[in-house]
């Protein structure tokens, strides 16, 4: 997902703001924004996956142990809201005004 996010941006960026992007966008940008998006991705993924998950008679619970249930419900809430809610504004704020540009061009 977030590397769709990353596409979305780079895509609004190069249509929206042409010149911007012509002097920003390079190589480098495009190879650490990707590096970013591996790194973070996996380090989010463990961290998750390592504090919450336990194997109990054999049998592997992953995302099951939590500390409290106020941690589980703010961790739930967070992950809706960040996963969901923003990667939705942004979709539709990026690829709504890269439309309404092409349309105008």
């Amino acid at each position: 997902m977030i590397t769709l996010l990353s596409i979305t941006v780079e895509c609004y960026l190069k249509v929206i703001h042409r010149t911007w992007s012509h002097k920003w966008l390079r190589k480098r940008v495009e190879f650490s924004t990707a590096v970013f998006v591996w790194i973070s991705s996996i380090s989010y993924s463990m961290a998750v996956v390592l504090s919450t998950s336990a194997v109990i008679d054999r049998i592997c619970y992953g995302y099951v142990i939590w500390k409290s249930r106020v941690a589980a419900v703010a961790y739930g809430i967070w992950n809706f809201v960040s996963f969901f809610v923003i990667v939705i504004f942004i979709f539709v704020f990026c690829y709504g005004r890269t439309l309404i540009v092409v349309k105008h061009r």
